[in-house]
């Protein structure tokens, strides 16, 4: 097996118009939760479509753990970007069409121009960044530099996949692609998502959540469009309302950094803020399945998993009055301004007592989201390039 890489097979059914695909995946040590879940469902979905997908990914070297003590976090970049492609070239010629599963990695597209490609766009959040259409989202030079190839190389690229109407209007407007090269296929789900019922309570209790109380909650990192630090400070203000004073919130993802903390603590009830740090998929299922409502007030998103999958588990969802937000919602949640904390906490607090009518309006919503339409339609984008 060539340096620098993992595969995995899935075979189909026989077609005639059975496209033989290989995924490219993420760097393990990158650490990725998101787009190696994306792989494993398109790998497990296009197969009873009549593909035969296979998958793989750059892995550490020995070359690259050797610079390491030298060259630091750079080292990484000689197995992704030195290594790695070197043998992609010699896969590549093994199959019908390469699918690059995250944009990160658009400069494997000139690894494999000679063959017919396609890149899937998650987000250009942090290129907009690097452009300076963000403010306040500092940047390294080497940072933007990268910001700059992901841009150039989707504009030189066979094709582009964008998961929400709002990333495809970024990628061609931003990256330059042509309208006919970027096609729109909706995220499906990447994880187990639906109501869950047994063992919740015992496990609330476990999270330090009090049982019976109300509470909104949240899910994600520490990425600046996030905005983790806005949510602490709407729901300071939610504090204040006489219809959410009693309410808590528990924020699920990764350890928080030092300013969302220091927001916690400057809170006149610090106690009512429960973190849950890396949680498994059920206990994500749990949180959403016993919340009052998912508050999610991200300031940028390329599509915004948490919005669907907390409607499949019947959890109202508060999200922010802008794209691709409102087009994954749909009409199934409340729509709140998170540059506005006084007017987002108003605007929850007249609607808490209502959040019940979005349940039944959410599950249809999600139904727009099963893994098999995202299958479906990365099927049909192989077949129209593959040919």
């Amino acid at each position: 097996m060539p340096h620098g890489h993992a595969e995995a097979r899935t075979r189909g059914g026989h077609s005639e118009r059975a496209v033989r695909v290989l995924i490219v995946g993420p760097y393990a040590p990158d650490g990725q939760v998101s787009i190696p879940a994306f792989v494993s469902t398109l790998m497990a979905g296009l197969a009873p479509l009549g593909h035969d997908v296979s998958s793989c990914s750059p892995n550490p070297t020995r070359f690259g753990k050797a610079l390491k003590p030298m060259l630091g976090r750079r080292a990484l970049f000689i197995d992704k970007f030195v290594l790695f492609p070197r043998a992609l070239k010699r896969l590549a010629s093994q199959y019908d069409l390469i699918h690059i599963a995250e944009h990160g990695y658009a400069s494997y597209g000139r690894v494999v121009r000679d063959r017919p490609h396609v890149i899937t766009c998650h987000d250009l959040i942090v290129a907009k960044a690097a452009l300076g259409l963000i403010p306040n989202w500092p940047l390294s030079y080497p940072a933007k530099r990268y910001q700059h190839s992901i841009l150039n190389n989707l504009r030189g690229s066979r094709h582009v996949v964008a998961v929400s109407g709002a990333t495809r209007r970024d990628v061609i407007d931003l990256a330059g692609v042509p309208e006919s090269r970027c096609s729109l296929v909706l995220n499906g789900f990447y994880r187990p998502s639906q109501r869950v019922s047994t063992g919740v309570e015992a496990e609330l209790r476990n999270f330090g959540i009090p049982v019976g109380a109300p509470w909104f909650l949240h899910v994600g990192g520490n990425q600046e469009n996030k905005n983790r630090k806005g949510l602490v400070e709407i729901f300071g203000a939610l504090k204040k309302r006489e219809q959410t004073k009693d309410h808590h919130l528990v924020m699920a993802g990764a350890q928080p950094g030092d300013p969302v903390l220091q927001a916690i603590r400057a809170l006149d009830a610090p106690g009512d803020v429960h973190l849950v740090v890396r949680p498994t998929d059920r206990q994500i299922m749990m949180l959403y399945s016993s919340a009052t409502a998912l508050l999610y007030p991200s300031l940028y998103e390329g599509f915004g998993l948490p919005i669907i999958e907390a409607q499949a588990c019947g959890c109202p969802v508060i999200t922010t009055r802008g794209e691709p937000m409102m087009e994954v919602a749909g009409e199934a949640a409340i729509f709140i301004d998170p540059g506005d904390i006084e007017g987002s906490a108003n605007d929850i607090a007249k609607s808490v007592e209502t959040l019940g009518s979005l349940v039944s309006r959410g599950y249809v919503n999600a139904t727009r989201f099963s893994a098999e339409n995202m299958c479906q339609g990365y099927s049909e984008v192989y077949a129209r390039v593959a040919s």
